[in-house]
């Protein structure tokens, strides 16, 4: 989404139930995957002990990277991250002013993402893991309780309201599309909102109504293109909603996109109740990089203590930085020759 709006009368109704972000075309529950490993202090998976050690190439040190290769080190297989630009973080990417060490006389720039969902559990777990959640807020979303206030300037008129209290002619705008034009059949929005609640996960009814979306042929539909002939919404309340949204954020950026994008978003509860990070985004992929699991209070097989993705990673390739991989060959015995290049 290129635009998140805030949506102010269902957040505190999303934390109320404990929504969990589980995509509707695969709903697994990765969240709890990852808690049941932490309560039995192991690591995800078992590895055969013939295999403990053996390479394992990652490409790209973004969060995706850096979590897969510390929990493979973490089951005793030796990850090799490689990555194409001169930092570790990817879309995470918060530029330090000052001394980076000392927390009054720096400013943190973030380049990236900066907007965290509570609903995004999986997430949030790495967050915690690494010690980020305890520096953390609820970030200040026009809109939103935690900003204090808004100024919208739409036409040549100037809307000013404090907190979620947002103006009757923007209120209107909510209910239309939370209140009726996605609670309507197949959509069915608090149904399914209702079956990703964390005490009551229903993954056979999202699924359900997931598939019933898609043989009614919503798939086909772009975003602008449902509410002109879904909703039936007026020029002026489309062209409202698509520059100011609910007083938050527009929407006309994503009206080309697919509805089914926006449904995603909206069932996950992902465009509301975000976290910012105080201490920098990029610091959960630094820290998986830099630091040993004993320091977050893992377990890991093989590796003797002090190990770090960094310390495996720098064995084989003294600067992993600014190595784009090129081609990778499968050979006879099911090892790979993979080809970098330096982009120094």
């Amino acid at each position: 989404m290129s635009a998140i709006p805030s949506r102010s009368q269902g957040a505190q109704r999303l934390l109320n139930k404990n929504v969990t972000a589980l995509i509707p075309d695969f709903p697994f529950h990765y969240a709890r995957y990852l808690w049941q490993a932490a309560i039995l202090k192991k690591p995800l998976a078992q590895v055969a002990a013939q295999h403990l050690g053996e390479q394992v190439l990652i490409v790209g040190a973004g969060v995706s990277g850096l979590v897969a290769a510390y929990e493979a080190m973490r089951m005793g297989l030796h990850p090799i991250v490689v990555e194409a630009s001169g930092r570790i973080g990817g879309r995470l990417y918060s530029h330090v002013l000052g001394d980076r060490n000392d927390p009054q006389g720096r400013v943190i720039c973030e380049l990236g993402a900066m907007r965290f969902p509570k609903s995004g559990k999986a997430l949030m777990h790495y967050f915690a893991k690494v010690g980020m959640s305890a520096n953390s807020a609820d970030f200040p979303n026009p809109g939103s309780p935690a900003a204090p206030s808004t100024l919208v300037d739409y036409e040549n008129e100037q809307t000013y309201y404090e907190r979620n209290d947002l103006p009757q002619k923007y209120r209107r705008i909510e209910d239309m599309f939370f209140g009726e034009f996605l609670e309507q059949d197949p959509i069915r929005f608090t149904d399914m909102e209702n079956a990703m609640q964390e005490t009551a996960v229903d993954q056979g009814e999202i699924k359900a109504i997931w598939n019933t979306i898609l043989r009614a042929g919503w798939d086909d539909l772009s975003f602008y293109a449902a509410m002109v002939e879904q909703a039936k919404w007026s020029r002026e309340d489309i062209d409202l909603f698509g520059q100011i949204g609910f007083g938050t954020g527009g929407w006309n950026t994503d009206y080309p996109n697919c509805f089914l994008e926006v449904l995603r978003v909206l069932y996950t509860g992902l465009d509301t109740n975000h976290t910012l990070m105080y201490d920098g985004s990029s610091e959960l992929p630094l820290r998986l990089w830099s630091r040993t699991p004993a320091s977050f209070g893992d377990t890991q097989v093989h590796w003797p203590a002090g190990t770090t993705v960094e310390s495996l990673t720098r064995r084989e390739i003294a600067d992993p930085l600014n190595q784009e991989v090129r081609q990778i060959h499968r050979l006879a015995d099911g090892t790979f020759d993979v080809y970098l290049h330096d982009n120094k």
